[in-house]
């Protein structure tokens, strides 16, 4: 019968109850069982021990019977009291019966336990059967079943254990040897001697085998009644019996016999015993040796863990502490002096021990150490006897440290450079060698660490990637291309390096270096520092020009005192060698600043930072201080004036003292021109700035636009950011893709700008709200420059006042701010920027694209002026000197006419009285000289259209004339008539140079200056183009209310320049047809400039009409950066065919003393030579400066 849901569960819950209760019932019966056991064991063992020498006098019978009385017990419990309970309690219904039998359940249990296997009796329904089950169930659920079948005589077993247990307590406490003895008897019958009570001594204690070191107890009983002293006799050495007194009080009188009893404290060798009492002596019984088990051998074989990478060791019979790795495994094997039943391995201190496996006299054992470790290994033999653990084992766990990582280089919060690469070096070590090494960073605006592996890294940021491996170190150097990382200009990132060791126990343990931070700086701060920078090359050169003039005056103090003192003292003449010396090292101080103007020059031509005309001026700067430096004559006169010091007359010694005065004011005023030339130079380079500045932010503005209204194609013929054109700003060939990570031709890696541009587009448009930031920043830029401009002019404000007098360049520069200022402060470009800002907070990206237009508009209109005042800077400064070069000319024309009278005058043998007017001529003529070489001199400090070599020819001039005039004075015609064509000759020469430096300025006079190069060329150009969206600006304004005659004539000019502007192009685009590196497509470009002219043509001045001018203007820019990167480029090429190294220079050995005084005398000025040798002193220096003259081609 299939029973239903309910009583099935109510027959399981019968059945689990029913077999837990027998369970239960069954372990009560078998403790009662045991419990009778230990009741009747124990009461015989006690009564035997209580009895033992009653049971000694039956002998080997009592001791069997004693046995079979054990045996019988133990089997008589097993089967009466154990078994056949158990038995009739074989199954539930047996249970059930049970249960019935002593308790009224009105045969409940035993149908429930029938029905529970599906059996129903016929007749009987279901509903019955589920009835009976349930209430079954549900009786035996909270029933205690095993304690309703009474355990027969339970209370007074119990009671006999109790008995048998404190019996078994007094014999252990009065005799425990008995307890012993009765122990041994039941193992051993034989052990029972029957004893013959007759006149003697008898050792009743007999053989014994004792273990080593243990104590022993000997008894003996007396049955002489002697009064004599008993003792005990040994023998150790097999014949020599040694006699032991016995305390009397060891001996108890027993009434037959007398008994005692010796102990041995400690057994260490077997020995025969025997006992004496006068001429009575026992049978003698040997006490033999248990040897204790002992370790004869212990290895320890120590596995490190595998991710260490350390060899196994094994360490034979290990002594003192051993040193191992946490989480090595040891082996643990040894040799016993026994064979073993049980080894253990006892643990200090906590106290606990492991049992170890034991095979015959071997022992094996094995862990893992985690901790510090000491430990004894304790033996015991087969026969239960326990050695002695006295060895200490330690073991000390050496942790696995975290791993260690440093960046040394850099070590600090830096900027980012310009070229969006880090250089760094680092180390890190661990000891049992490195898993992994990271470099891990995040942006300043985000927590999530983002991670770069280094170990077998292939990740395109790691370049020039060196892994120097040790066995637990490794130092890497690599530079990190930050060209992928999404930053814009003022953002920040936060990187680190992080090692993680081998340590898989640990899942790696982790350590990361200090964290350093990077910031990318907006395009003001590089250009600030730039600025910084070049501020502190200008003070360094200042200081030295400072210490130049106080080394002037102590030169000028030493020659009036050797005027007051011929012959100095040696105190003196140390005070002139050391100014001497001081002289050598402040042209050695010139290294430095040279280095740092190299190195700007480099980072100026690398990044392509300005114009070439202000990289040619640089090197202009470079050579004036490299002269300065290396002039290896002035160096060869003041080692030799230093050797010969000692050797020197007075009169000599002034004359050199002079002629160094005479060279440090040369020297002075040369490094003067340098840094009024650098000043120059300087404000060439803030205006520079401005304009790239500026040109930025038009680009950036231009790029916002474009995200915000992605809709809005670009013309036709734009750059597209999007990728499509290589990095250089060369188009693809057909079928072509360019290659990510492509450098330009001259290996130099975009700006930072052009990289976000290149990878902007590929990526998700950004939301509002981030444009919206990027639009904040950009604001808060432009509104940094509009103060920038406000300190440019209070800087040249300040320069002006601090000279006293305003180049033209600084006028122009002047101007050019003003103009902006005004502008800035009118057109406002930042209020447009806040309304494009705030539009796209608003969602409204339609309305921001126009403000945001309009502000590139707005910064154009700034661009254009700040290109055209660095134009007029330019042009001013090279008009100015082009003027005063033509009038020096002039000048310098009139008075070879003049020198031409006197050369005239001197040919037709003029004497005596006659020459006077003569020499007063020449007089004026050589003040005349000297004052158009001042002036010259004056103007060359803030101009660099004037050679140096030009200075010196001017100089050389003014000696000449000055030497021509002392020959007047002598009155030697013929000399002075010589001389005077000299004089002549170079005046006429000089005119030639002038005239010839004053075209090449820009400042007239004719002739063709050399071809602009092609960046040149896109700057005009661009200025032009400028020019031209100005007036169209302007004109839309005035045509409000028609046009008059006057506009329409501007229409047809504008139209002109415009076209102009056309051809242009089309001129260089053709010179560069076969270099495809210029940005976008000039063609096309000049096609939108043929659209324009139609337009202006036609009178169509419209809002399309400027956007397409504007349009043109920005694509100019990127044309003309482009191409000035080429031309950058180009002079990089041209620098590496370069020689390296030029000729080598330096003084000759002077030899001797008469070398050293000939060095001397050549650098003596003719002046001050005796009156009767001046004339030939100046036919020597005329003679080698006309063969100077002749090999370089003249003065210039």
């Amino acid at each position: 019968m299939k029973h239903t849901r309910d009583s099935s569960d109510a027959a399981r819950r019968l059945e689990r109850r029913l077999h837990q209760q027998l369970r239960w019932l069954r372990a009560r019966l078998i403790a009662r069982g045991l419990l009778i056991l230990f009741a009747g064991w124990g009461l015989l063992i006690a009564v035997a021990a209580l009895a033992l020498p009653g049971l000694q006098s039956f002998g080997e019978p009592a001791a069997w019977a004693m046995r079979v009385m054990v045996v019988a017990a133990a089997l008589w419990v097993v089967l009466v009291e154990i078994w056949l309970p158990l038995r009739r309690l074989a199954g539930l219904s047996a249970f059930a019966a049970e249960l019935e039998r002593h308790e009224a359940w009105d045969n409940m249990l035993s149908a429930a336990t029938q029905f529970r296997r599906g059996e129903v009796p016929p007749g009987a329904s279901a509903e019955l059967v589920d009835e009976v089950l349930n209430r079954a169930a549900d009786r035996t659920r909270q029933a205690s079943l095993a304690r309703r079948v009474p355990l027969a005589g339970l209370g007074l077993h119990a009671g006999f254990a109790v008995v048998a247990l404190l019996a078994l307590a007094l014999a252990a406490l009065t005799g425990p040897a008995r307890l012993a003895a009765v122990t041994g008897i039941l193992a051993r019958p034989g052990a029972l001697v029957e004893i013959e009570f007759v006149g003697g001594i008898y050792s009743v204690s007999g053989a014994l085998r004792v273990p080593v070191g243990d104590a022993v107890l000997l008894r003996a009983r007396d049955f002489t009644g002697s009064t004599e002293a008993m003792t005990v006799e040994i023998d150790r050495t097999g014949g020599l019996w040694q006699s032991m007194d016995i305390d009397p009080d060891a001996v108890t009188d027993a009434g037959r016999y007398r008994e005692a009893e010796v102990e041995i404290a400690v057994v260490e060798d077997p020995f025969r015993y025997r006992f004496r009492r006068g001429s009575v002596v026992s049978a003698a019984h040997l006490v033999s040796i248990r040897e204790r088990p002992v370790v004869t051998a212990v290895q320890l074989v120590l596995q490190p863990p595998d991710y260490s990478g350390r060899p196994v060791r094994t360490i034979d019979d290990p002594a003192g502490a051993i040193n191992a790795l946490a989480g090595t495994v040891a082996w643990l094997t040894g040799q016993s002096s026994s064979a073993l039943s049980a080894a253990r391995r006892r643990e200090a201190p906590p106290g606990t021990s492991a049992d170890m496996e034991v095979a015959g006299h071997a022992f094996t054992d094995s862990f893992t150490i985690l901790a510090d470790r000491e430990f004894r290994i304790e033996l015991v033999d087969d026969e239960g006897l326990r050695g002695e653990a006295l060895t200490v084992y330690r073991i000390v766990a050496e942790p696995d440290l975290a791993p260690s990582v440093e960046i040394l280089s850099p070590a600090e919060d830096r900027p980012l450079e310009r070229d969006l690469r880090l250089a760094i070096s680092a180390v890190a070590a661990d000891d049992v060698g490195l898993a992994r090494l990271d470099l891990v960073w995040r942006p300043d605006n985000t927590q999530d660490w983002q991670r770069i592996p280094l170990f077998g890294s292939s990740d395109v940021s790691i370049l020039d990637l060196q892994i120097d491996r040790g066995q637990s170190d490794v130092s890497v150097d690599f530079t990190w291309n930050l060209g992928e990382v999404d930053l814009l200009p003022g953002d920040g990132l936060a990187y680190a390096l992080e090692a993680t060791d081998n340590n898989v126990r640990a899942g790696g343990q982790i350590t990361r270096s200090r964290t350093w931070r990077l910031r990318l700086p907006t395009i003001a701060e590089l250009f600030e520092e730039d600025r910084s920078e070049r501020a502190e090359s200008g003070d360094e050169l200042r200081d030295l020009l400072a210490e130049g003039q106080e080394l002037k005056e102590d030169l000028e103090r030493l020659n009036r005192e050797l005027l007051k003192d011929p012959d100095p003292e040696w105190q003196k003449k140390e005070e002139i060698r050391e100014t001497l010396e001081r002289q050598q090292e402040l042209r050695e101080g010139l290294e430095e600043a040279a280095d740092e103007l190299r190195r700007q020059m480099e980072d100026f031509e690398r990044d392509n930072a300005g114009s070439l005309e202000t990289l040619d001026k640089m090197e202009m700067i470079q050579e004036l201080l490299q002269e300065l430096k290396d002039d290896e004559t002035l160096q060869a006169w003041l080692e030799a004036m230093q050797e010969a010091m000692e050797d020197l007359s007075p009169m000599e010694m002034q004359r050199q003292m002079e002629d160094s005065l005479t060279a440090q004011e040369e020297f002075n005023r040369r490094l003067d021109r340098t840094i009024e030339l650098l000043k120059e130079l300087e404000r060439e380079r803030r205006m520079s700035d401005l304009v790239e500045e500026t040109n930025e932010h038009i680009e950036r503005q231009r790029e916002l636009a474009e995200l915000t209204d992605p809709g809005q194609e670009p013309e036709a013929g734009e750059p597209s950011e999007s990728g499509d054109e290589s990095e250089d700003g060369e188009q693809p060939e057909d079928g072509e893709q360019p290659e990510a990570g492509d450098q330009s031709e001259d290996g130099e890696q975009p700006e930072s700008g052009e990289q976000s541009e290149s990878s902007e587009t590929s990526k998700e448009s950004p939301s509002d709200e981030e444009l919206a930031e990027l639009q904040q920043r950009l604001q808060e830029e432009v509104e940094r420059l509009e103060e920038q401009i406000q300190e440019e002019l209070e800087r040249l404000e300040q320069e002006s006042e601090d000279s006293g007098s305003e180049s033209p360049s600084a006028e122009e520069m002047k101007k050019a701010l003003e103009k902006a200022l005004e502008q800035m402060k009118e057109q406002q470009p930042s209020e447009s920027m806040q309304d494009a800002s705030e539009e796209l907070s608003d969602g409204d990206r339609q309305e921001a694209s126009d403000q945001q237009r309009e502000a590139q508009r707005r910064l154009l209109s700034l661009y254009e002026i700040f290109v055209d005042g660095q134009s007029m800077m330019q042009k001013s400064s090279a008009k100015f000197a082009g003027e005063k070069l033509q009038q020096t000319a002039f000048d310098l024309l009139q008075l070879s006419h003049r020198e031409e009278i006197v050369v005239d005058a001197l040919r037709d043998g003029v004497r005596g009285q006659n020459m006077r007017p003569l020499t007063r001529e020449q007089s004026r003529i050589s003040r005349a000289s000297s004052t158009l070489t001042t002036d010259l001199q004056e103007l060359a400090r803030q101009n660099f259209n004037i050679p140096e070599r030009l200075l010196g020819s001017m100089r050389s001039l003014v000696e000449l004339s000055e030497a021509t005039q002392d020959e007047l004075e002598f009155g030697r015609a013929g000399r002075s008539r010589e001389s005077a064509r000299d004089v002549m000759g170079d005046m006429n020469r000089l005119v030639s140079s002038l005239l010839t430096a004053a075209r090449n300025s820009g400042g007239g006079g004719g002739g063709s200056q050399s071809m602009p190069s092609p960046s040149q060329e896109m700057r005009q150009m661009t200025e032009e183009q400028g020019r031209l969206n100005g007036m169209t600006r302007d004109l839309r304004k005035r045509m409000e209310q028609g046009l008059s005659s006057e506009e329409r004539r501007q229409l047809a000019e504008m139209q002109t320049r415009q076209q102009a502007i056309r051809e242009q192009l089309q001129a260089l685009r053709e010179r560069l047809d076969d270099e495809r590196r210029v940005l976008g497509d000039l063609e096309d470009l000049a096609e939108k400039m043929e659209q324009v002219e139609d337009e202006l043509g036609g009178g169509q001045l419209d809002e399309d009409l400027q956007q397409q001018q504007e349009n043109i203007l920005s694509r100019l820019l990127d044309a003309e950066r482009s191409i000035r990167e080429r031309d950058f480029a180009k002079r990089r090429e041209s620098r590496q065919g370069e020689r390296i190294y030029g000729e080598q220079t330096g003084e000759e050995r002077l030899a001797g003393d008469d070398e050293r005084q000939d060095a001397l005398r050549r650098f003596t000025a003719p002046e001050r030579a005796p009156q009767a040798w001046r004339e030939d002193v100046r036919h020597y220096f005329r003679s080698i400066q006309r063969e100077l003259d002749s090999q370089k081609g003249g003065p210039q």
